[in-house]
C-alpha cells in the first residue's frame, strides 16, 4: 500500500509506499523505459545550442509561467532528453505571470511565456527572450558565458512612442481584469505597442546587424519593430509600421481566416534557402500553421500569401491551443524543420520533405527469382 500522486504540474507520477503507519518511503516516478516528452501546459518549444557544443536543446515555455530548459544528451540526428530544469537568474529560477508583470489580482494569472534564446544586445551571447501572457515583452540578458548561460534580472523592451512604468503596466492589469470589455480576457489597449499572448519572430529584419523581431501590434497587425543605435550611442526600439504582403495588404485576420485571438505565435526561418528569412504564422482555434514567403529584401522583408503547411498533402492542424512550432533544423539535413506542440506538451516533428512533398513516397518491392 501507498501513495500514489500527481505532480510537477502535471508531468510526474510519483509513488509513496506506507513502510510503516507513520513513513512513506519514495519509490520513484513512474514512467515508461523510453516515455514520449511531455511537459505540461502549452510549453511552447524553442530549439537552440544552450551550451554551445554543436548539438541543439530546447527552451520550453508553459502556462504556469516558468521557462524551461531541456538539455539534449543525444545528438543533432537522435535527440534524447533530460528533465526539464528552471533557468536561474540573479532574481531566482526566471517567471513570468499576468499579475507580477502587470499587478493586481487576476482569474487568469497564467505566465504561458514564448521562449526565444537570440543575442539580443549583440554582445556574443544568447539572451532570453519571453514573449508572454501579458502585452510586454521581457527578457533577461544572459551574464554567464557561451558554456553556461545565467541571466541578470527581468527588463521590458520599451518602443519609442510607447513609455512603460509601474503605473501604465498596472493601468493595462485593470483593462486586462475588465469582464465586460470585448475580447477578454485580451482587450485592445494602446498603451501598448504589443498585442497579449503572442510570440514573436526575432531576427535581423533590415539588415543593419542589429536584431529585430515581428509580433502582433496592438492593432492585431503584424508589425516590424527593430533596434537602432540612438545618437546618444545607446540601443533604441521603434515601431516601424505593420508588415505587407506583396499585394499590399497587412498581416492580420483576415488573410488566414483567423476567429481567436490568443496563443498565436509567429517564427523567423529562412526556410527556402534563397538567404531571405520567412515568417512562419501559428493560429489558435485551428493549430493550422502557414508560411510567408519573404519576397521583398534582406533591408525590407515583403511576404507571399499565405501557404499552409501540409504533411504529405494533408492540411496540419493539430491542436487548439498553440502550436507554436518551431522551425529549424532538426534531424541534421541542412533544410529546416517544424517542431510543433499541443496543448499538453507532446511534440509533433514534421521533417521538410514531408512538408514539401504533396503525398508520401510510394514503393515497389519486386521479389527476384
Amino acid at each position: 500500500p501507498g501513495l500514489l500522486l500527481q505532480c510537477n504540474t502535471y508531468q510526474h507520477l510519483v509513488f509513496y509506499e506506507l513502510t510503516s503507519p507513520s513513513q512513506l518511503v519514495r519509490r520513484g516516478p513512474l514512467q515508461a523505459p523510453s516515455p514520449p516528452v511531455s511537459w505540461s501546459d502549452q510549453a511552447w518549444p524553442c530549439a537552440a545550442d544552450w551550451d554551445n557544443d554543436g548539438v541543439w536543446d530546447l527552451v520550453i515555455g508553459g502556462g504556469y509561467g516558468w521557462p524551461r530548459l531541456v538539455h539534449n544528451r543525444g545528438d543533432n540526428q537522435r535527440p534524447a532528453f533530460d528533465e526539464p530544469q528552471l533557468i536561474p537568474s540573479t532574481e531566482g529560477p526566471i517567471r513570468v505571470l499576468r499579475g507580477d508583470l502587470l499587478g493586481g489580482d487576476h482569474w487568469h494569472n497564467m505566465g504561458y511565456p514564448y521562449p526565444v534564446l537570440v543575442d539580443w544586445d549583440g554582445d556574443g551571447l544568447l539572451d532570453l527572450m519571453l514573449p508572454n501572457e501579458t502585452n510586454r515583452i521581457v527578457w533577461h540578458r544572459n551574464i554567464g558565458t557561451d558554456k553556461v548561460p545565467y541571466f541578470g534580472p527581468r527588463q521590458f523592451i520599451e518602443v519609442e512612442g510607447f513609455p512603460d512604468s509601474p503605473q501604465t503596466r498596472a493601468e493595462s492589469g485593470l483593462l486586462g481584469a475588465d469582464p465586460d470589455l470585448p475580447n477578454h480576457p485580451y482587450p485592445t489597449d494602446p498603451r501598448s505597442p504589443f498585442f497579449w499572448r503572442t510570440g514573436a519572430a526575432f531576427a535581423d529584419w533590415n539588415g543593419d546587424g542589429l536584431m529585430d523581431f515581428i509580433t502582433h501590434g496592438h492593432q492585431r497587425q503584424a508589425t516590424l519593430f527593430i533596434q537602432y543605435m540612438h545618437s546618444d550611442g545607446q540601443p533604441r526600439v521603434r515601431a516601424a509600421g505593420p508588415v505587407l504582403l506583396e499585394d499590399g495588404r497587412p498581416i492580420d485576420d483576415s488573410i488566414v481566416g483567423r476567429q481567436k485571438h490568443w496563443t498565436e505565435s509567429f517564427r523567423a526561418c529562412d526556410w527556402d534557402g534563397d538567404g531571405l528569412i520567412d515568417l512562419i504564422y501559428n493560429l489558435a482555434g485551428t493549430g493550422e500553421i502557414y508560411l510567408l514567403r519573404n519576397v521583398g529584401s534582406p533591408q525590407e522583408p515583403v511576404f507571399a500569401t499565405p501557404r499552409q503547411f501540409k504533411c504529405y498533402g494533408t492540411p496540419i492542424a493539430c491542436t487548439i491551443h498553440g502550436p507554436s512550432a518551431w522551425a529549424g533544423d532538426l534531424n541534421g539535413d541542412g533544410k529546416p524543420d517544424l517542431l510543433a506542440c499541443v496543448e499538453w506538451s507532446v511534440y509533433p516533428f514534421f521533417a521538410h520533405a514531408a512538408l514539401e512533398m504533396d503525398r508520401h513516397p510510394q514503393y515497389r518491392i519486386e521479389l527476384m527469382a
